[in-house]
């Protein structure tokens, strides 16, 4: 295990027990998310849990109003145990950071500030708007086993997720 979380400047938000579990989930997903090159999809329904997802949107829009630094200090954690999970966390914070830079005084940006918005953000990148499940799963298997003449393919089973990037 790593060293302990050093004191943020906001310390509610990494001292809370909701992001220490999501640290211990990080971790153990992180060679099955590397080794499967797939989504850290627990981890992120945990951070999610935790409000992280949110912390770094201004408190008059209903976020932390974490620093640059702590969500830096945050994503490092996160990054030290799933390097994937560190990625889509740093991603998104980049993204909150962005629009809370450029969104002015627009209605728009201001409504898409919001806790609720922003904790449905990544889901809504996937195309079918929805995490997958393990049905979704076994049933592109099924569909290989069953055809015998289907041989040495990849099936992509993410939502349109690859389509959407390609």
């Amino acid at each position: 295990m790593s060293a302990p979380l050093r004191a943020l400047e906001v310390p509610e938000l990494t001292a809370s027990e909701a992001f220490e579990r999501a640290l211990v989930i990080a971790a153990g997903q992180a060679d099955d998310v590397d080794r499967r090159a797939r989504f850290p999809s627990e981890a992120v329904k945990a951070l999610r849990s935790a409000g992280a997802l949110s912390w770094g949107v201004p408190r008059e829009f209903g976020g932390a109003g974490a620093r640059i630094d702590d969500l830096a200090e945050a994503t490092f954690e996160l990054s030290s145990r799933c390097a994937a999970t560190g990625m889509v966390f740093a991603m998104h914070q980049i993204q909150v950071a962005s629009i809370v830079r450029h969104s002015g005084s627009s209605l728009w940006f201001q409504d898409y500030l919001t806790p609720e918005q922003v904790r449905n953000n990544i889901e809504n990148r996937i195309p079918l708007q929805r995490e997958g499940t393990p049905s979704d799963v076994a049933t592109a298997v099924a569909m290989l086993v069953e055809n015998d003449f289907i041989t040495g393919e990849t099936v992509t089973v993410d939502g349109g997720m690859t389509m959407r990037i390609l």
